[in-house]
Formats: C-alpha cells, structure tokens, sequence
C-alpha cells in the first residue's frame, strides 16, 4: 500500500512540474488593470496665490501584490504600458484660464487644458504594490484668476488615447496676484 502511494506520488510530481516562482509574462491588459494612481500631494500647502507654483507629486503603482514580467518583444517596437496626461480646468462658470487659452496654447478637451505628459515605459518587472513611476506636476499660476481648479492626471492606452485611471485634486487662487 506505501509503494503503490509513493508510486503515485511519483507520478504525480513528473506529470504536474512544479510551478516557478518566477511569474509568467504579463499581458498589457493584466498591467494596465493592476496600475492605479495615488492621490496627489501637493509640495507646499495653500492658500495659493496668483504668480505662486503649485506642485503636486502623483505615483503610479501596481495595486496588487502579482508581481508582472514584462513579455519578450516580438519586434524591435519599444514597449510601453501607456501615457500619462495632466489637466488643468478652473472651476465654475467662467472656465478660461488666460495663459493657457492662447491661440497656439496647449491641447484641450472640454475645459481641461494640457499640463504636460509622457510614455509610461514598461520595466522588465513590475513588483507586487511597486510605484511604477513618480510625475511631479509643477504648474505656474501667473495670470491666473482667483477661483477653484483641478488637476486630473490621466493613465491612458497609448494605442487608443482611452483613460484607463485618473485621479483629481483641487487647489484655490485666492485673492488678487502676487506683486
């Protein structure tokens, strides 16, 4: 009866190899679903006035505890997990920001306007709850009108240009321009 168990046992081992430690090769999809930003962090605290720069740290990390292998490249294509975007857009009724809404200003959509961007390269591993990247946004409020505003930062596919996270923060102007 131990051989015949034993004998099974055996078999059991060279018929199911053990499975490595090392994960497999990730998907874009699994990637792209584990990675969320953090909320931001502003570097100085407000209130904010007019001609101050306000900056915000935001991180990008795996959300979960999966570790992910970045696959081997089938061409010499670089590999990237997505891009990320910042807007800004003042809320309220009045949405222009002057030094933005020039006629060769930065992209917009809606009332949001570009604050910068970036390719998000994909790191030959990704760890379990890793911060993936660090984007400090850094914007300069000369010109800006007192009133509310908010910074969304995007993590989109860089195929579709489709948000896949995001996450805001706001921030006031209070006052009149610093002199």
């Amino acid at each position: 009866m131990m051989l015949r168990r034993l004998a099974c046992l055996t078999l059991l081992l060279f018929a199911f190899p053990i499975l490595s430690e090392e994960p497999r090769p990730a998907t874009l999809e699994q990637v792209q679903k584990a990675l969320d930003w953090s909320k931001g962090e502003f570097k100085a605290k407000g209130p904010f006035k007019a001609g101050d720069k306000v900056e915000i740290k935001f991180e990008l990390r795996n959300t979960t505890s999966d570790d992910y292998i970045r696959p081997v490249p089938s061409n010499s294509e670089k590999q990237i997990i997505g891009v990320n975007q910042a807007w800004i857009e003042r809320i309220g009724n009045d949405t222009k920001i002057p030094p933005y809404d020039v006629a060769k200003g930065p992209a917009k959509r809606g009332t949001k306007y570009g604050a910068g961007g970036a390719i998000i390269p994909w790191p030959e591993k990704i760890k379990g709850k890793e911060n993936v990247m660090q984007r400090n946004v850094a914007i300069d409020t000369k010109d800006f009108p007192p009133g509310k505003y908010r910074i969304t930062m995007d993590y989109a596919d860089a195929k579709s240009d489709k948000s896949i996270k995001s996450t805001t923060i706001e921030f006031e102007i209070a006052g009149p321009p610093k002199k």
